[in-house]
């Protein structure tokens, strides 16, 4: 099924095969309504607005997000696949997270806008695509448990005011760069400093920082 236009609210526990889709409409689940096991979830466009606190997580199988905005206060897991192309927008106070064994990739050329807490467990590949980290419904953090490989040549940057964005890499985790490519972390004008704890591998300078995230150099 997918929403195409209108408001709707959708209450209980969602589940089953097949795709959820929101194209346009806004789509919200409220209360301790979730989603029990949603094979796939597909975001292009309107917003799909987990304003829940449910007992049990919010658990979908695949997410794809192209467009439109996820947000809200609830957590999100993603146990197979999460694919973040085209545009769009991960806001809100929950956590959105791709969960160990799991896949992800962030890929072609336009912006994304990241004002959520992004926890990789999994493999989350950055392959193309400028990331604005806002700090207006939620504050932007990429959180790396697993392995981020970066590709490309593209930047992560602290667009507005507010809370300060941050990046993680946990012990244990890895962030590696291939390519030829320089990706900047940059600011503007601040942003708190990344906590790098686990193993950054990066061929010659190529993952370039600026102001306080002098530890990314």
């Amino acid at each position: 099924v997918t929403f195409h236009a209108g408001t709707w609210d959708l209450t209980g526990v969602v589940s089953g095969t097949g795709t959820l889709g929101v194209s346009g409409a806004t789509v919200r689940l409220t209360g301790g309504a979730r989603f029990g096991a949603v094979t796939n979830t597909v975001v292009s466009g309107g917003t799909l607005d987990l304003d829940n606190t449910p007992a049990d997580p919010n658990l979908t199988g695949t997410l794809t997000v192209s467009g439109g905005t996820l947000t809200g206060d609830g957590d999100l897991t993603v146990a197979d696949a999460l694919t973040w192309t085209g545009g769009g927008t991960l806001s809100g106070t929950g956590t959105l997270t791709l969960a160990t064994g799991a896949t992800g990739s962030i890929s072609t050329v336009d912006t994304k806008y990241l004002e959520r807490h992004l926890l990789n467990q999994g493999s989350l590949t950055w392959s193309d695509g400028n990331i604005i980290l806002h700090s207006l419904s939620g504050v932007g953090h990429l959180d790396n448990e697993g392995t981020f490989p970066i590709a490309g040549d593209d930047w992560a940057q602290w667009y507005d005011g507010g809370t300060a964005p941050k990046i993680t890499n946990r012990p244990g985790a890895t962030i590696t760069k291939t390519g030829t490519g320089t990706n900047v972390f940059d600011t503007a004008p601040t942003i708190s400093a990344a906590v790098l704890t686990g193993i950054v591998t990066m061929p010659g300078a190529q993952i370039l920082s600026a102001n306080a995230m002098g530890a990314l150099a």
